[in-house]
């Protein structure tokens, strides 16, 4: 990376410092009846939408219940939502798991939800060790962190999102698994990139991940038919993934049983029809004993998913058996080839320019709404 480059990029940590933290609102999940939430030491709670506020000196366990719509505990009606927040640097526990910041609770037709609110760089702390491995080399989770902050910060700036919470805790967002896997090399990464997210043309850019690429990273175009200019076809840095090469055999019997609707009988053989820039699988033809179809776009990767496949990038070898390279939909930032760049001696900031080109990186704040 040219100097000049480098400087401004460290100049650009220094003024996100100074930047105040982002909550963010992250769905842990929801129960149908009733839940308990612990509050691990003194904290305040605010009832319903308007509703009183009151606080607690010690360690307390809330048992919330659903009842026609409305929040209930021990007998007290709460209306239909319910903030607790700590008063001190305990946790709040939900589910065996800790989590800091503030629980909400909110009653959704038939569902609590629960919601955790807390503030952006302690999120990452629960996310990025989820995401990359904390023994990996510091640069390559330094790219990681910015990578996670910047699609949580686009989630939260969606103007479609859920009218509650800005983002899910699973691997269909952001898995994000609270205080219990909070780990220093990551948290090293988090505050060394403090508040930096990536942008494209002023906007908030899409930073999609996955763990292996397979040696081709996929475009947005021809995964998710988006064309975005950053996110195209291009060779990925060479890197010692155990997902290099794998064997996997189909289960006919699962994927008749998953294609029942189609009524094309007991399936006896695929085969493929079209593949990516990136050789990647994009059409496939079904054969049962009754019928054939075509799969191909969101319906094929998702069927490939649930049967097991690590990528769409393979070929068939038999009717019902494939050899395959990578892992994940291949867009965006290889994980596994961001470790390798990184000890190929890449800076973070020359990882992200190598999976996100035309893309800068700033302070949060600088950024205008989602691309």
């Amino acid at each position: 990376m040219p100097l000049m480059k480098r400087m401004g990029v460290c100049l650009l940590m220094i003024a996100s410092l100074a930047m105040a933290s982002t909550p963010i609102k992250v769905l842990l999940g929801y129960e149908t009846g009733q839940t308990t939430i612990y509050m691990g030491g003194s904290h305040q709670g605010f009832m319903g939408i308007n509703g009183g506020k009151f606080e607690a000196r010690a360690a307390l366990s809330w048992p919330i219940e659903l009842r026609e719509g409305q929040l209930w505990s021990e007998g007290l009606a709460l209306g239909t939502e319910m903030r607790l927040e700590p008063l001190d640097a305990s946790f709040v526990r939900w589910h065996g798991r800790d989590y800091r910041g503030a629980i909400w609770i909110v009653a959704e037709g038939n569902k609590l939800l629960i919601i955790n609110v807390i503030d952006m760089e302690s999120y990452l702390r629960g996310v990025v060790p989820m995401e990359m491995n904390s023994e990996w080399h510091l640069e390559a989770l330094k790219a990681q962190a910015v990578a996670a902050r910047t699609y949580a910060i686009r989630e939260m700036t969606r103007r479609n999102k859920h009218p509650y919470y800005d983002l899910c805790a699973s691997i269909e967002c952001q898995v994000y698994e609270g205080v219990a896997v909070e780990n220093e090399r990551s948290d090293t990464a988090i505050r060394a990139t403090q508040g930096l997210i990536l942008t494209y043309q002023g906007r908030i850019a899409e930073t999609p991940y996955h763990a292996d690429s397979g040696g081709t990273v996929a475009s947005s175009l021809e995964v998710w038919n988006q064309d975005i200019p950053y996110l195209s076809v291009k060779s990925d840095f060479d890197s010692k993934s155990p997902f290099k090469a794998w064997h996997y055999d189909f289960d006919a019997k699962e994927i008749s049983q998953d294609l029942k609707a189609y009524q094309i009988g007991d399936v006896y053989s695929l085969s493929i029809q079209s593949i990516s820039p990136s050789q990647r699988v994009i059409a496939m033809e079904v054969k049962g004993s009754l019928g054939t179809i075509s799969l191909a776009g969101r319906e094929l990767q998702d069927n490939l998913r649930k049967w097991g496949l690590k990528s769409t990038r393979f070929k068939l070898i038999s009717p019902l058996s494939a050899e395959g390279s990578g892992a994940g939909h291949g867009v965006g930032l290889s994980q596994y080839g961001a470790r390798a760049l990184a000890e190929s001696a890449y800076g973070f900031a020359d990882i992200l320019d190598f999976y996100y080109p035309q893309t800068d990186i700033v302070p949060y704040g600088e950024s205008q709404a989602s691309y």
